[in-house]
């Protein structure tokens, strides 16, 4: 009995001072003032040291899960980023947010596309690139027509002012070469972003041309009347060597300097089984079959290497005939090809082998073997003006020279590059020489000094074999990436002049076949570029000054014409 007399005693003792400490504690820390405002509680802290915990650490102050949500930092972007204009999303590994859908997705392997809509990262690049090609076709006009406003309200003469641009010849303030190039680049500046139609090729007579894929391969002639194409075939491992000639058509748009008919002549098609690799015109001088038609070789590499399919090298005449007496063919053997280039001032071609060159005469038939110190040759050309050069780009980096003259086989000069060399274009003084590599990389060398002289920069390129361009009067270069981009560089500066978005999606597929002249048809001032993508060809023409201060809706853009 006296024992829990002495435990109740306690436990009133106990809470009567735990209830005057909680009283204490109230008064000194209430958040309420005298007359009711609410007052915070500032704790009292040393001079000059800041609190410590027991480790020697500054306190951290704890966040509460409410402020850790993503519905609070998006709302607190939403509040606080208003100029911005879109909230922050949570970058979460190995899923893609959709902004549309506004869902996540899990990123699959690439090799998991069973269905369209699997999200994989090659689908995620292939929707941003469509995006900003979308919007790089609907945005650059807009700006275009500011920059030439502010040009035109200043008070400097325009660069159109014909009258003032003579007078500055006739008084010596400018040369007639610098006229040249400035009305060259004003062509290019004003190639208009929106194409004025697109042309398929489909004929009646030979229906195989409706299953045409994609054009590989343009190369012009050189009045700039016909165009030989290479287009693989839909469904089927085969090739079709096109043959298209170019005239002059009515004008529809005033404005537009770009007037050109595409016909296809009967029996100007050739449907190879094997894999063409190149192809290329072949100047005949003999009398092989008709004058009045086109020679044209190409290589062929066997699909499988191994029993009586071999690589060929071929000549053809086009119009193509069922009279086949002329047409030439040379077996390679078991080698793979990757390129031609014919010899405009002898009747013999070099054919780009596996790890060599070879060098073939069409009335001999005699093949030498040249060095190429053990690398594939990816891209050849002979030299214009003499018979004996012959400059190859290999995969080892490498520019060789052979001179043909001499008895042995080993190059006479080297160059090398940073990377595989695919593409090469010799100037006609023969002294300078542009050569591309896989990486995209575009040098323009001095055959001379043996040394870069001026680099073009812009040209995106991870592992293709992407070809360089040079126009006929040797101011501007230009090429389509494998992004399917095309720019312009100005020759001597290696300014960037104009870059033109692909006209399809299908650019992300295939790389586009690009040729630009301002004599199409054979005509002076029938400027534009022609474009193969897929099976159509999409015409840019080179608009005139006063279209390029209007809209873009007051371009005239026909519908596709199908023959």
């Amino acid at each position: 009995m006296k024992r829990n007399n002495l435990m109740a005693k306690w436990r009133q003792h106990d809470a009567e001072s735990n209830y005057t400490d909680h009283d204490r504690r109230s008064k000194t820390s209430s958040p309420h003032s005298a007359d009711g405002r609410t007052k915070t509680f500032i704790p009292q802290r040393a001079e000059g040291r800041p609190h410590m915990e027991e480790k020697g650490q500054p306190k951290k102050l704890k966040t509460s899960r409410k402020e850790r949500k993503p519905g609070n930092l998006s709302q607190q972007n939403k509040t606080t980023g208003n100029n911005c204009g879109q909230a922050d999303t949570l970058d979460i590994p190995g899923f893609y947010f959709d902004a549309e859908k506004k869902k996540y997705f899990r990123i699959q392997p690439n090799h998991n596309s069973s269905s369209s809509s699997t999200v994989t990262r090659e689908t995620i690049q292939r929707r941003e690139k469509e995006q900003l090609r979308l919007k790089e076709l609907s945005g650059p006009e807009t700006c275009r027509k500011l920059t030439q406003s502010t040009n035109h309200t200043s008070g400097s003469k325009s660069s159109s002012d014909l009258p003032h641009l003579l007078n500055s010849i006739c008084t010596g303030a400018m040369s007639k070469h610098r006229f040249d190039n400035l009305f060259a680049f004003k062509r290019i500046s004003n190639i208009d972003l929106t194409h004025s139609g697109c042309r398929r090729l489909i004929s009646q007579i030979q229906p195989t041309y409706s299953k045409l894929e994609h054009m590989h391969k343009m190369e012009v002639s050189e009045n700039a009347d016909c165009i030989l194409g290479l287009w693989s075939k839909q469904e089927i491992s085969s090739y079709s060597i096109q043959l298209i000639d170019l005239k002059r058509d009515k004008r529809t748009n005033v404005r537009s300097r770009l007037c050109v008919n595409m016909e296809s002549p009967e029996f100007s098609a050739l449907v190879i089984w094997n894999k063409v690799t190149d192809v290329c015109w072949a100047d005949l001088k003999r009398n092989y079959g008709n004058n009045n038609g086109r020679h044209v070789l190409f290589t062929t590499m066997s699909l499988t290497c191994a029993g009586d399919d071999m690589s060929m090298a071929r000549i053809r005449q086009f119009p193509q005939t069922f009279d086949r007496a002329h047409d030439l063919e040379f077996s390679l053997g078991h080698k793979c090809t990757w390129t031609c280039a014919w010899n405009t001032h002898g009747q013999n071609f070099s054919v780009g082998s596996e790890k060599c060159g070879l060098l073939l005469d069409v009335e001999t038939r005699r093949l030498w073997e040249l060095n190429t110190n053990n690398g594939d040759p990816l891209a050849q050309i002979f030299d214009t003006k003499t018979r004996y050069c012959l400059y190859t780009g290999t995969r080892k980096n490498q520019i060789l020279t052979h001179d043909l003259r001499s008895i042995s086989s080993r190059p006479t000069a080297s160059m090398s590059q940073s990377c595989s060399v695919c593409s090469l274009r010799l100037f006609q003084d023969n002294t300078k020489l542009l050569a591309s590599d896989v990486r995209g990389k575009v040098c323009l060398w001095d055959l001379r000094m043996r040394k870069v002289v001026q680099q073009y920069t812009g040209l995106k390129n991870q592992y293709r074999c992407i070809p360089i361009h040079v126009d006929d009067q040797e101011r501007i270069v230009y090429g389509a990436d494998s992004e399917g981009y095309t720019r312009f560089w100005c020759l001597q500066t290696g300014a960037l002049l104009r870059t033109i978005p692909p006209p399809s999606s299908l650019a992300q597929d295939f790389i586009p076949s690009v040729a630009y002249s301002d004599r199409w048809s054979g005509e002076e001032g029938n400027a534009g570029l022609l474009m193969g993508l897929g099976d159509k060809f999409y015409l840019y023409p080179s608009m005139s000054t006063d279209d390029i201060t209007e809209s873009p809706e007051s371009v005239n853009v026909s519908t596709p014409i199908y023959f």
